[in-house]
């Protein structure tokens, strides 16, 4: 089960709020990469007995950008409606990629979980030999590395369905390819970030998204470099004690040419949102 709220404990609200030293420092030294700006606060060991602490900075970078509201680069992993997408900063995507290796390292010796062993709602460490996300984004060989999957369920043949934490897409893998995730990897905030599009709302009646709109915008996405301003920011907590952020975004490409939010309504794909309620779109799509 999920909770969503905007701090899920006060333990982690204290942990996680930016401190006034941390807001002065990167008003000082800029806002363009908080995140180095905090990694020269706080230097960490990598290793994956530490690896919770050196992720912790990356859990600092995404309240520093809710709190600024100031535009960081992102890559687009997961599409699914406007209302439902994967991102995940470019300035943490070696450490992704780090961890992932570093998972592999610490359960390559080990043993299959058998098919009765494996939970809904757990996360496991997931091999796969390929991952194409739905923006043709190509991940990481599994030869060499691993992925925390949350499970979403159990199939016919012995297949599992997961969703990779970290790269925001999901696979189905047979079960002799996961194994039980290390408790140093169970507690981490999941990197990648689910976000909807911030401000928009369904313009048909029967309020879902078209197949129009949805592949409207991943047109729109696929292959480009965004940048995104985070306006709402919320966290859930599963049961087993991970967070994963999801995130009320606009979005607009790297040479300023595109905000996709304003582009969805002046092509009558979506509505603007105020206070909650549907206004009518600028102009009406030719269905």
């Amino acid at each position: 089960m999920l909770l969503y709220a905007e701090d899920v404990t006060h333990k982690k609200q204290l942990s996680l709020i930016p401190d006034s030293n941390t807001v002065a420092n990167i008003k000082k030294m800029g806002q363009l990469d908080v995140f180095t700006v905090l990694r020269e606060m706080k230097i960490e060991t990598f290793t994956y007995v530490d690896f919770g602490h050196y992720i912790h900075p990356y859990e600092m970078q995404i309240r520093c950008y809710a709190t600024f509201q100031t535009q960081f680069p992102a890559s687009i992993l997961h599409i699914e409606t406007p209302s439902l997408f994967s991102l995940f900063p470019r300035s943490f995507d070696n450490e992704r990629c780090c961890m992932a290796q570093t998972l592999f390292e610490s359960v390559a010796h080990m043993d299959p979980v058998f098919m009765n062993d494996i939970y809904c709602g757990k996360l496991y460490a997931v091999m796969c030999r390929e991952m194409l996300c739905c923006c043709d984004l190509r991940a990481y060989n599994a030869s060499t590395s691993c992925y925390r999957g949350l499970c979403l369920g159990k199939l016919e043949g012995s297949r599992v369905m997961f969703r990779l934490i970290d790269f925001g897409c999901i696979v189905t893998v047979g079960f002799s390819f996961v194994r039980q995730l290390p408790v140093e990897f169970e507690s981490m905030m999941a990197l990648s970030i689910d976000c909807k599009l911030d401000g928009l709302g369904v313009s048909t009646d029967d309020g879902k998204w078209t197949d129009g709109t949805i592949n409207y915008v991943k047109n729109a996405l696929r292959d480009k470099l965004f940048n995104a301003i985070v306006k709402q920011q919320y966290f859930a907590e599963s049961d087993f004690g991970f967070l994963l952020p999801f995130m009320s975004v606009v979005l607009k490409s790297d040479d300023d040419s595109l905000e996709i939010n304003s582009n969805l309504v002046e092509k009558g794909f979506a509505s603007i949102l105020l206070n909650n309620s549907r206004l009518v779109s600028v102009s009406k799509h030719a269905a």
